[in-house]
């Protein structure tokens, strides 16, 4: 503007104070001097309410850290993979950034299945604990129910759950059933067939899924925990230590056992006295 530029460029007193005049009814005042009063802070919680998949993604989690850290207690088995070993601080963290992200919201945590883990969860059935075919089609539609994100129903307390934990008998139970009838009792038995089992065996049994965060903004995986319910037998992460180690050689060791006691044979090759 004309009127404003000329007393500007003529270095006119003039042209200063009408630049400062014009600018004032535009511009915030940026030095506290000029401020009379700031207004008190006043701080408010609001709840908001969880959604129905951002319930069922935090009770996921949290079931699958309860898991973990259950069964990594049991038996001989697990304590290596346990979120309480200071060597697995990092998977605590990525537990913990998982819980704030599913109640945070705007994405849901997706549980995924490795066919590695996937074969050897068949393998174990069929070959250490001699389920049928029918036993075996149950345990695939498990996973595919948890894997497609559907619930499952324990039989126990008939609440519907994300996961279940599957007993060698191939009927399954939630962790709360688990704790109060097999846990507190120290009794470890099948909720449904009364069958017994030990708990190293139904630690190994878990399929071990991992659990993803999917931001359902563009769908990106952000956050891996991984495992946790697969406990010892399964990894916490995307580690390649799995190969050979762990469940396979769990597996391996329980296949020859069985063929020894099979043939009559002794573990170390002579034959079983009579």
């Amino acid at each position: 503007n004309a009127l404003v530029a000329r007393p500007l460029e003529g270095r006119s007193p003039f042209g200063i104070v009408q630049l400062v005049a014009l600018l004032a009814t535009a511009m915030l005042r940026h030095t506290k001097i000029d401020v009379a009063e700031l207004p008190p802070l006043h701080l408010r919680k609001v709840p908001l309410a969880l959604t129905a998949m951002e319930r069922r993604s935090y009770n996921a989690i949290v079931s699958y850290a309860r898991s973990n850290i259950l069964l990594t207690s049991l038996g001989n088995l697990g304590y290596e993979n346990s979120l309480l070993n200071p060597a697995n601080t990092r998977h605590s963290h990525d537990l913990m950034r998982n819980i704030r992200l599913c109640c945070s919201g705007g994405g849901h945590m997706r549980a995924t299945i490795t066919q590695k883990n996937y074969v050897e969860t068949r393998l174990l059935l069929k070959e250490v604990h001699g389920a049928s075919q029918g036993d075996i089609r149950a345990a695939n539609q498990f996973i595919e129910r948890v894997t497609g994100n559907e619930l499952s129903e324990c039989p126990g307390c008939k609440a519907r759950f994300g996961i279940l934990f599957m007993t060698p008998c191939v009927h399954f139970m939630c962790i709360m059933c688990f704790e109060k009838q097999c846990v507190a009792k120290q009794r470890f038995a099948c909720i449904v067939c009364r069958r017994g089992f030990d708990p190293d065996e139904f630690a190994a049994l878990q399929p071990g899924f991992d659990l993803q965060w999917v931001d359902h903004a563009d769908q990106r995986s952000a956050v891996t925990t991984g495992n946790l319910a697969g406990l010892a037998v399964s990894q916490l992460g995307s580690n390649a230590a799995l190969d050979e180690s762990c469940k396979i050689e769990y597996i391996t060791q329980k296949i020859a056992a069985l063929r020894d006691k099979a043939t009559g044979n002794q573990p170390d090759g002579r034959e079983a006295a009579a």
